[in-house]
């Protein structure tokens, strides 16, 4: 796999990270080390790969004048066939228990040959919490022959313990230059015909992350030059059909869902959401002057930028929140929304389009509030006018569409008539003579 293959082998091939390396190379000329370093970033970043060629340069018998390792000394060749005695790198995910570390701390009392012992823990935020104290003890103990290097892509669950006593790098993630360079040289290396915007697509594909995109190569690599073809029969990658599909969603709703149904059968839904999130994404920055190495892309995300103009800041806010299912069904709902919510103006439903006329609302002008008592009342401050004016405002526009409402219906159904109430018998009074006599008679008539 390229991403073994071309590993960097000295500084001067690993992209990017200047200051990193100026820092370790400090180290490397006074040949002076601190008993622990922390390498952070995110996943393919380079940390791992960074920290070994940083130890291989320590245990090295004749580095070359940027402070790299020669690579073809007896330390340098022992430690790339992983046979080097002053060099042990733990997987912390399997490794990384107390009695691990406690056998590690046992191997780190007998002198080595080579003088210098390093340590790498790989992943190292799944040590357990014990041992991790147990290398904050070796830490603190300072044998100037020992070396702990961490790598790790979650800084969080390293203790503030640990990581004071440690020098601190933050890796950042590579550039799409970087990754571009890297894939650009590679394909020198092994006489590979390619076209920039095929790397660019690979890149879009994978991501920012150096060995996803070279391992990715090495599969185009297979079927012959790294071309636009090639690439597109390997990766899950269409941001042609997806910008068409978004492009069709304005006028020719019906053309939109075609589409949508057969991107679905290319790539999951996951993969969509991802890819109309990026090309929203660049056809924002577009719209504020950048642009993109590639042509075909940049021409893609222009056309997007041309058709939804600031549209595109609303569908990008309704995109990233939403809460999606892997299911068809709720992508294509998501296709009606945007199409009538934000590129028709609004859902309009067949029962509001019958051919009748909608009064407008009589203006008032003997009674209407313009707010100017509001203006002038010099009691209030100027927050204070500003929001009862808005306040009358809203008050005006929920009146004016309450009656343009009730006159519509109107028009459709005739003037609303109120219903007569039955009148109430009137009720009468009677003596206390008169209800003994009338409640004796009911009495006589139960008993015969």
């Amino acid at each position: 796999m390229f991403g073994i293959e071309f590993r960097p082998l000295t500084f001067d091939s690993v992209y990017g990270l200047p200051v990193t390396k100026r820092i370790l190379k400090g180290y490397l000329k006074t040949n002076t080390f601190d008993p622990g370093y922390l390498f952070v970033g995110p996943y393919s970043s380079g940390k791992t790969t960074l920290s070994r060629l940083f130890a291989r340069s320590i245990l090295c018998e004749n580095r070359l004048p940027d402070m790299s390792p020669c690579n073809e000394c007896p330390s340098c060749t022992n430690f790339l066939a992983n046979k080097h005695p002053g060099y042990l790198e733990i997987d912390a995910a399997n490794n990384g228990t107390k009695d691990r570390i406690q056998e590690i701390k046992e191997i780190l009392k007998y002198e080595s040959i080579t003088g210098k012992k390093i340590i790498l823990f790989d992943e190292a935020q799944n040590i357990t919490k014990e041992g991790k104290d147990a290398l904050l003890l070796q830490l603190e103990c300072g044998d100037p022959n020992v070396i702990i290097i961490f790598c790790t892509t979650e800084v969080d669950k390293m203790p503030s313990t640990i990581r004071s006593r440690c020098c601190d790098f933050r890796l950042p993630e590579p550039t799409e230059k970087d990754i571009i360079q890297k894939l650009e040289k590679i394909c020198e290396l092994k006489g590979l015909k390619y076209e920039i915007d095929a790397l660019h697509i690979i890149l879009r594909a994978v991501g920012r992350h150096y060995r996803d995109a070279e391992n990715k190569l090495r599969q185009v690599s297979m079927l012959g030059d790294i071309n636009k073809d090639n690439v597109k029969s390997v990766v899950s990658l269409y941001d042609n059909e997806v910008a068409a599909m978004l492009l069709a969603l304005p006028s020719e709703l019906s053309t939109a869902i075609r589409m949508s149904e057969k991107l679905i059968s290319s790539m999951d839904i996951r993969h969509m959401y991802e890819s109309i999130l990026r090309l929203l994404n660049d056809s924002i920055k577009n719209m504020n002057g950048v642009t993109f190495e590639s042509a075909d892309y940049n021409n893609i995300v222009s056309s997007l930028r041309n058709s939804f103009g600031n549209t595109l800041f609303e569908i990008l806010d309704y995109v990233l929140n939403k809460n999606r299912l892997n299911e068809v069904t709720v992508f294509q709902s998501d296709i009606l929304i945007l199409h009538y919510k934000f590129l028709k103006g609004g859902i309009k439903f067949k029962a509001f389009d019958a051919p009748v006329e909608v009064v407008q609302a009589k203006k008032r002008t003997d009674t209407q509030d313009d707010g100017r008592e509001i203006l002038e009342d010099k009691t209030l401050e100027p927050w204070e006018k500003d929001d009862k004016l808005r306040g009358l405002k809203a008050k005006k526009l929920l009146t004016e569409k309450n009656e343009q409402v009730t006159e519509t219906v109107s028009k459709v159904w005739g003037p609303e008539t109120k219903s007569k109430v039955p009148e109430q018998p009137k009720k009468s009074t009677i003596s206390k003579e008169q209800f003994t006599q009338i409640i004796g008679g009911i009495i006589e008539s139960d008993r015969i």
